[in-house]
């Protein structure tokens, strides 16, 4: 299993000490030539970045990487990330609120990229009630891009909230992003005046620890 100091992004959720089994991040320490035509960057297939929520995209692209450790995995149809999170130590006195999400580089034009829930053939087949699809796609279960060399499937035990974004600096470069918390500890008291709260204070009896993990299936 690989691992490195992630400099990225990601919306909390109930703690998960280890990840499930099936999200265990397979032995793999180099990504292997099936991923290529898909992951854009095979030795840093994903990072995590922290900044003002927006929504959809979660956060824009002057968002900064964060200092967090990431571990990954692969085999021949299998990506699995995982992120541990100290929600506690994040710089969080940010208006509208801190928001971090879990990236992964994906080799396409994000224009030519779609998400759907995969329990939806209407917005697999690009059919959604708006007449075009949403900033960003809800999917609990299990989530479906479309549009790469291979389609994807996406599950996490903890996220469930995705966007594809333009990487700014290549065309030819996307961003699967997931959004895996969005918190604040600046408050506004009475009379106008401001105050960032220790995480304790605002959030008591959550958790001050999570894991954001993603798995992505090549299916076909």
């Amino acid at each position: 299993m690989a691992s490195r100091r992630a400099r990225g992004a990601g919306r909390g959720g109930p703690p998960t000490a280890a990840p499930p089994a099936e999200m265990v991040p397979p032995a793999g320490r180099v990504l292997p030539e099936a991923w290529k035509g898909i992951i854009a960057d095979a030795d840093h297939p994903a990072r995590v970045r922290g900044g003002p929520f927006w929504l959809g995209p979660f956060v824009d692209a002057k968002a900064p990487s964060l200092d967090i450790l990431l571990e990954w995995g692969a085999d021949g149809n299998r990506l699995v990330i995982s992120a541990g999170i100290d929600r506690a130590k994040l710089a969080t006195s940010v208006e509208p609120g801190l928001a971090v999400v879990l990236e992964v580089a994906l080799k396409g034009d994000a224009r030519a990229l779609r998400l759907a829930p995969a329990g939806s053939p209407s917005a697999i087949a690009g059919r959604w009630l708006r007449g075009e699809p949403p900033p960003f796609v809800v999917a609990p279960g299990e989530l479906v891009v479309l549009g790469l060399a291979k389609r994807l499937r996406v599950r996490s035990s903890l996220l469930f909230s995705y966007a594809i974004v333009p990487d700014p600096a290549d065309p030819g470069r996307s961003w699967l992003q997931a959004l895996v918390l969005r918190q604040s500890t600046l408050a506004k008291l009475k009379g106008g005046a401001t105050r960032v709260f220790p995480f304790e204070e605002l959030y008591p009896g959550e958790p001050a620890s999570l894991t954001a993990d993603l798995e992505l299936e090549i299916v076909e």
